[in-house]
């Protein structure tokens, strides 16, 4: 019995010290010329983080990813790491040099030319981040020898792969475009082959493209090869891609709602080859388009029945209702269609199966403050406290953390 307690004690110490000298990033505290220095006597790179006290994701990244063990083993052994505010001190003049306009930006930068090999922005998961500073140490895959690159012709396939991947990881839609365009257009494409599925899975937006039309005209050979799911969710999404940009406009821009183009991408989808969740899409998508013409009754009547239609799945209208709650937050105010609207808020709250998602129940009490302000008899039976502005602490309820500054007001 000793023996197995020794046992026991001896796993739960070394599990405990491997805990202790668990870490993640750690950042080099001192000036950017000391940086260069330990970076060159070291032979690593300096990864920068630029980022600024009001950005959301650059806290979200330096909270949830920078403290990861795995990201700490990967960038400790492999950077000089260095955190640097675009907008105070040396990072003013740094964050100019080396051109960064969004936050969090990452910059690997080689300490001999102090020039950066690679750059990638946004919020990135651990593997992602990780990724992105193997990408760094890798010369094939560094950004700026691929932009170098693209500038001056290369335009083999496998290179356009490359550089869309990179693309892809800062969101850079337009030049992502780009790379597509010049994927499709090279002679000898094989258009069912690994890499033009990967292209067209990831890249083809919408139905016109004759990527798109090539994937319904060749349905079956393409799940042949890449699994009937990922066929039918590639095809869902581009018909939800086209109905989303023909009905938004209704809401947000109704000036520029063009009616025709509506009822024809419908019309479309109505004729289309049956595919997972097109029932739904339909209903999903006359709803938005009766709120944009301002009927709210009907559109609250057929957002009730979804609730009764076998053909909606449960977790179709959980996301559905979450969207129109969220809509309202933002875009509405008729006081009829608020009060129906806090029925949705109010089945998401209770219903989805996420408990600790704190946003669904977030988006409750917000429509709750809604309704009641909207009320025609808020003042009867609305406290004073939900009426009015608040007069200590913050004036707006959100979700966003205390410790970050005021985003600053964007320039006309």
């Amino acid at each position: 019995m000793k023996f197995i307690q020794k046992i026991i004690l001896g796993i739960f110490f070394i599990t405990w010290s491997i805990g202790a000298n668990a870490e993640g990033i750690r950042f080099f505290e001192g000036t950017w010329e000391k940086a260069l220095q330990k970076a060159k006597a070291s032979n690593k790179f300096i990864f920068v983080d630029f980022y600024t006290t009001w950005c959301g994701p650059c806290k979200w990244m330096a909270d949830k990813v920078f403290p990861q063990e795995e990201v700490g083993a990967f960038y400790n052994e492999n950077f000089v790491c260095v955190k640097i505010d675009a907008e105070k001190g040396a990072g003013v003049a740094l964050s100019k040099k080396y051109e960064v306009k969004v936050f969090p930006t990452y910059a690997y930068i080689d300490p001999a030319t102090e020039e950066a090999v690679h750059v990638s922005t946004s919020r990135q998961e651990g593997p992602q981040f990780v990724q992105t500073a193997k990408d760094a140490l890798d010369p094939n895959r560094q950004s700026v020898r691929l932009k170098k690159q693209f500038a001056g012709g290369e335009r083999s396939p496998e290179f356009l792969y490359t550089y869309v991947r990179y693309l892809a990881s800062c969101y850079k839609r337009e030049e992502i475009q780009e790379i597509v365009t010049e994927y499709f257009t090279q002679p000898n494409v094989e258009l069912t082959d690994t890499l033009s599925w990967y292209f067209t899975r990831e890249f083809v937006r919408g139905t016109d493209s004759p990527q798109f039309q090539h994937l319904l005209d060749n349905r079956d050979t393409y799940a042949g090869l890449y699994g009937q799911e990922e066929v039918d969710k590639k095809i869902a999404t581009e018909y939800s891609y086209d109905a989303n940009g023909a009905v938004y406009p209704g809401i947000y821009r109704p000036e520029n709602f063009d009616e025709a183009y509506y009822q024809k991408t419908m019309e479309k989808i109505k004729k289309a080859a049956n595919f997972p969740g097109k029932h739904f899409l339909l209903k999903r998508v006359h709803v938005l388009y009766l709120l944009g013409k301002g009927k709210y009754q009907e559109a609250a009547d057929h957002a009730d029945a979804m609730l009764t239609t076998e053909a909606v799945k449960q977790k179709e209208i959980l996301s559905f209702y979450y969207s129109l709650t969220t809509l309202t937050l933002h875009q509405m105010d008729d006081p009829k269609w608020v009060k129906r609207c806090l029925q949705y808020a109010q089945y998401v709250a209770y219903n989805d199966p996420e408990r600790d998602n704190v946003s669904i129940h977030f988006n409750y009490a917000r429509m709750l403050e809604k309704a009641m302000k909207a009320a025609s008899c808020a003042k009867e039976i609305a406290p004073e406290a939900v009426l009015a502005k608040p007069q200590h602490g913050k004036k707006e309820y959100n979700l966003r953390s205390p410790k970050l500054a005021p985003k600053p007001k964007r320039k006309k």
